[in-house]
């Protein structure tokens, strides 16, 4: 599976005053894009738990 980078517009941008709520709100959402690397992965911990729950189940399944 290849995973995208964010968008150049959406990294680490501030918002201006002249957004509206609701484009604040739809843009914050996109900025958090998934990792494209493993050492970007490896940072977060929500990313370690999955791969130690993917590892688990290879595992598990003999597989």
């Amino acid at each position: 599976m290849k995973l995208k980078k964010c968008p150049r517009i959406l990294r680490h941008q501030p918002l201006k005053p002249k957004h509206g709520e609701e484009t604040s709100a739809t843009i914050e959402a996109l900025r958090h894009c998934d990792p494209i690397s493993f050492e970007s992965s490896v940072k977060e911990a929500k990313w370690k738990e999955a791969m130690n729950a993917e590892i688990e189940a290879i595992e598990r399944n003999d597989t």
